[in-house]
C-alpha cells in the first residue's frame, strides 16, 4: 500500500519530535518567568555516553544496507515514566500539564546509496505536521550493529534536540532507541526518552 507523502508527513516520527499540548501565550509567558538560571545551548541533561553504553552483544548485525531501505514503523508510549529530567528551577506538575501524554506512531525513512564498492545509508527522513526538521546526522559504527543520528525540530514553542540510534533485533525488526531534549528558547525545559520496535511498512515490500 502506497501512503500519500502529506499523510506519512502527519505521522513520521510522531514519539521523536515535539510532544505538547498546545499552548497558549500566557502559558508561554509563565514558563519564562518561572525559569531562573539560562544554560548554555549546548549543555543538556542526555548521558554524555549516550551513543556508547549499548550493550552490542544483544543485537544482530544489520545486515545489507540495501535491506534497511524503506519506510519503517512502530509505536511508542509517552507516559509520565518516560521523562528523565525536569529543569529544577519548574514544577514537575507543571510541566506535565504541558506535554500530550499518551501513544505515538513512529515512522523513519531510511534511504540508501549503492556504488561498485559497497550499499551506503545516504539519509533517514524525520517528518511531523507544524514541525520543522533539521537535516538528520547519521554516523554507521563499526561492527556493523548500530547507526546513530541526532537532528533538531523547531516549532512555535519549542526547539528540540533529538539523538537516536538504531539496531537489528531479527530478520524482520529494528529497535530505535531515543533521548529527546526540549528547550524554550536556549534554557533545557525536560527531557524524555524512549524506543520503539520498527518494521518495515507494505509500502516498502
Amino acid at each position: 500500500m502506497y501512503y500519500p507523502l502529506f499523510i506519512i508527513a502527519l505521522l513520521i516520527f510522531s514519539a521523536l519530535g515535539a510532544s505538547y499540548k498546545g499552548i497558549s501565550y500566557q502559558d508561554l509567558k509563565t514558563l519564562e518567568s518561572k525559569i531562573k538560571v539560562k544554560v548554555n545551548y549546548n549543555e543538556n541533561p542526555n548521558p554524555k555516553d549516550f551513543f556508547t553504553n549499548t550493550d552490542l552483544t544483544k543485537y544482530s548485525e544489520l545486515g545489507p544496507i540495501k535491506n534497511l531501505r524503506g519506510l519503517w514503523h512502530g509505536k511508542y508510549n509517552l507516559d509520565k515514566e518516560s521523562i528523565v529530567w525536569i529543569n529544577p528551577n519548574l514544577k514537575t506538575s507543571y510541566i506535565h500539564k504541558l506535554i500530550a501524554f499518551g501513544p505515538y506512531n513512529i515512522y523513519l525513512r531510511l534511504n540508501t546509496v549503492s556504488n561498485s564498492l559497497k550499499d551506503k545509508l545516504s539519509r533517514i527522513e524525520i517528518a511531523q505536521a507544524d514541525i520543522n526538521y533539521d537535516p538528520v546526522n547519521i554516523e554507521h559504527l563499526d561492527k556493523d550493529k548500530q547507526i546513530n543520528y541526532w537532528t533538531k525540530a523547531i516549532t512555535k514553542e519549542w526547539v528540540e534536540v533529538i539523538r537516536g540510534k538504531i539496531f537489528r533485533v531479527n530478520d524482520n525488526e529494528l529497535l530505535t532507541i531515543f533521548q529527546t531534549t526540549v528547550y524554550e528558547k536556549k534554557t533545557p525545559i525536560y527531557a524524555f526518552s524512549g524506543e520503539a520496535t520498527l518494521r518495515k511498512t507494505l509500502e516498502s515490500k
